[in-house]
């Protein structure tokens, strides 16, 4: 959906005002002049229908844009948490001397609670 409107040569307010010529051999003028209110209560609803169909328009590109800054800004912040999670999800370097090193840490750790020293102390 572009931004161009429909352009309507007359408006409603056009037509209301139009004056035709009487001629002998005319049309009867009343029933042009009913024929031409209806043709402008049609105008009218047109016209509105393009207003509200306008700001529908305009709130939806409003909220469109609003989203994809959101978008934006979550790509950037999921951007980050991949660089700061890369290295959990490579198993490769997960290796068996690593599962060693944490048992070992583990045993030091469990042996300095037991001297009543909390590990978490000491730097």
């Amino acid at each position: 959906m572009g931004k161009e409107l429909i352009k309507l040569n007359l408006t409603s307010q056009d037509i209301l005002n139009k004056q035709f010529k009487p001629s002998k051999s005319g049309y009867d003028s009343y029933e042009v002049d009913e024929f031409l209110d209806n043709i402008i209560n049609d105008y009218r609803l047109v016209e509105k229908n393009m207003l509200l169909k306008k700001k529908q328009y305009d709130d939806l590109l409003k909220q469109f844009h609003e989203i994809k800054e959101q978008k934006d800004k979550l790509e950037i912040k999921n951007r980050s948490y991949e660089d700061k999670l890369k290295d959990i999800n490579d198993t490769s370097k997960v290796t068996i001397d690593n599962i060693d090193l944490i048992k070992k840490i583990d045993r030091y750790e469990r042996f300095l609670w037991k001297q009543g020293i909390n590990p978490n102390n000491i730097k």
